[in-house]
């Protein structure tokens, strides 16, 4: 009875294990370019455009023989790197101030909440008033928030100054409203 047990586990054992391995999910990344626009408030108004770089993690099926038709999913994970230049307005000082911000971001897409998510950023950004191009502001920004389809999120954030001199039309709490309009190559 013994050497029956083991010539069933042995014969059925690759069986279940392949069963196994064919339910679990096939992950891939779709790499894209994105166009995007930032429009806030800092303490000053602002607007950003820029491009990023984005990793979409998706879910693919298993293809099976004679399978010709690549499903359309969304995904549940983005990384992105992002670049973008800007314009505030410093309404205490009456004037422009330049800036732009190189980062990376993450959105989190989970299956159970449908299309809305989870994002984060970390940014550093330089700034510069237009009247007086030598003075800069160097920022580091964590932002947390959520995004809708991964296109629109709406983010807040912390920018904390690193020189000792920061730039008084810029404040330490920002909220972020963006819109990240992807387009393949």
């Amino acid at each position: 009875m013994r050497h029956h047990l083991s010539a069933f586990i042995f014969l059925f054992l690759p069986l279940f294990s392949a069963t196994a391995q064919s339910t679990k999910p096939i992950y891939d990344y779709d790499k894209i370019w994105a166009f995007q626009a930032n429009i806030g408030w800092q303490k000053s108004m602002f607007l950003e455009v820029g491009i990023s770089r984005q990793w979409l993690r998706v879910e693919r099926p298993e293809k099976t023989s004679g399978d010709f038709i690549r499903s359309i999913s969304l995904p549940d994970a983005i990384f992105g790197a992002n670049a973008n230049i800007g314009g505030y307005y410093d309404f205490s000082a009456q004037q422009f101030l330049l800036g732009a911000n190189l980062g990376g971001e993450y959105y989190y897409m989970p299956q159970s909440a449908g299309l809305l998510g989870f994002t984060a950023r970390l940014s550093a950004a330089i700034y510069t008033r237009t009247s007086n191009p030598d003075g800069i502001d160097i920022r580091i920004m964590p932002q947390v928030g959520i995004t809708a389809f991964s296109i629109f999120s709406l983010y807040y954030g912390y920018s904390q100054p690193i020189l000792s001199d920061p730039i008084s039309g810029i404040g330490r709490h920002r909220i972020t409203f963006a819109f990240s309009l992807p387009f393949h190559n």
